[in-house]
């Protein structure tokens, strides 16, 4: 049985999706967080008001390979639940704040697994 969690997707302009996905196993440069709370900020509304904006839809990103339907959501916090082979210096069960873009950090997949997450807050304890 694989495990699943809730995705809030966009599909297209005015058209997002609460449906469940598969947990992503997270590859050498990735890192799996469990995900405690997310933002919603001016670019997600923009892309669910008249996007997409920075969604790609027909050709796939040139970071993620990755095309629409996409996760929302790149303002969160969790905790690390693992790392991949090549990602070093984050500790199992810390407490991460995270402010993603695509351009500084990679590329975000399934609103889970982060790739080349280059500059992680840890929280205190």
């Amino acid at each position: 049985m694989s495990m699943s969690m809730k995705a809030l997707q966009w599909h297209g302009p005015r058209d997002i999706r609460l449906t469940r996905i598969a947990v992503p196993s997270p590859g050498p440069g990735d890192v799996l967080i469990e995900v405690a709370y997310c933002g919603i900020c001016g670019s997600d509304l923009h892309e669910y008001e008249n996007g997409p904006h920075a969604i790609p839809v027909v050709t796939s990103h040139v970071l993620s390979g990755r095309t629409a339907p996409l996760t929302l959501g790149h303002e969160f916090c969790g905790t690390v639940m693992e790392t991949g082979a090549n990602m070093r210096g984050l500790v199992l069960a810390s407490a991460l704040a995270l402010n993603l873009s695509i351009a500084a950090a990679g590329a975000v997949t399934a609103g889970l697994a982060i790739t080349t997450c280059a500059t992680p807050w840890a929280l205190p304890a």
